[in-house]
């Protein structure tokens, strides 16, 4: 290639503005439909676990954790999340959300694990004791039907056992 045309070519392009950014000082807004870390409300958690099924989250990043005898919620592991979307899609309260965070550069992995909370609402606090009575209840009547089950058990073993005869 010959000096003057390549001159022609490189003058133009020495004065424009280069097409990328600085990344940390400048930033690019993210667009509306983004999908960052999945965020739980615990005040709309129900703790059904739709969301957090091993078959619906490919990456089995968010689990069901037990927080206290019946309150159940997500946890979410960010190190192993794809971001898909999957867990705010399928959950039935629109308590996951995608956020446009996207920077999770961390030094441990404990800081890539969203503990659940405790909800603090009134509504909240009356649905988990509405579900501990339910628990109380349903543990109650499990109980009831194994007794009856084992009454019934000894009842039946009594009337098929062959008399006992006395040995003189």
């Amino acid at each position: 290639m010959k000096f003057g045309v390549m001159i022609k070519e490189v003058l133009p392009h020495l004065t424009k503005t280069p097409n990328t950014i600085l990344y940390p000082f400048q930033r690019v807004p993210v667009p509306e439909a983004f999908r960052g870390k999945p965020v739980l409300d615990t005040e709309k958690c129900r703790g059904c676990a739709k969301c957090a099924c091993e078959i619906i989250c490919p990456a089995e990043a968010c689990k069901k954790i037990s927080i206290g005898d019946c309150i159940d919620r997500l946890a979410f592991w960010y190190d192993r999340c794809i971001y898909c979307g999957e867990c705010a899609e399928r959950c039935p309260f629109d308590a996951v959300t995608m956020t446009h965070e996207f920077e999770l550069a961390a030094y441990d992995t404990e800081s890539l694990y969203a503990h659940p909370e405790q909800p603090q609402s009134e509504e909240a606090l009356a649905i988990i004791e509405k579900a501990r009575e339910r628990k109380k209840l349903q543990a109650q009547k499990a109980a009831e039907a194994k007794k009856a089950a084992e009454e019934k058990k000894d009842a039946e073993e009594k009337k098929d056992a062959p008399p006992a005869e006395d040995k003189e």
